[in-house]
């Protein structure tokens, strides 16, 4: 996957490449780094999926990694399942958790969620925005609300 996304970033010459899966376990520890090293780039943005039923027990698996400063209103989540700790340093993570409506359709996702008083971007919103320092302003004038 690693060796992937180096052939579509730098021969290629895609802008950016959005991953939207969760690396919770590591597994290969070269490709790994390269990942990490793609990512450090601001050119590999990273997903993380933040839960948001109420469960006993919550779901804590990998290290959440990506939050940002915002005034936007937030989604409140009740745990994640994201990368192991040596993808952490990555800059650029999204999250690609849902909410889904009574019916069980997904009609709109939180722009950010909040864990523990941090606060995380959609998957698409990291994508759009990834490597500007002022993630707030950018929701605020380019997107409604949660």
């Amino acid at each position: 996957m690693a060796q992937l996304i180096d052939h579509l970033l730098n021969h290629d010459q895609a802008q950016r490449v959005v991953l939207d899966m969760v690396l919770p376990e590591a597994k290969d520890p070269v490709g790994d780094a390269q990942l990490l090293r793609l990512a450090q780039s601001q050119r590999l943005v990273l997903a993380q999926a933040l839960d948001y039923v109420p469960r006993e027990e919550a779901v804590r698996v990998g290290q959440l990694s990506g939050a940002q400063l915002t005034s936007s209103e937030s989604a409140l989540a009740t745990g994640y399942i994201a990368n192991h700790p040596g993808l952490m340093t990555a800059p650029c993570v999204g999250n690609i958790g849902y909410i889904p409506d009574q019916d069980g359709q997904v009609r709109r996702l939180p722009l950010w969620t909040t864990w523990q008083g941090q606060h995380y971007p959609s998957l698409a919103l990291a994508a759009i925005t990834c490597g500007q320092t002022d993630l707030s302003s950018a929701t605020q004038t380019h997107a409604t609300a949660w």
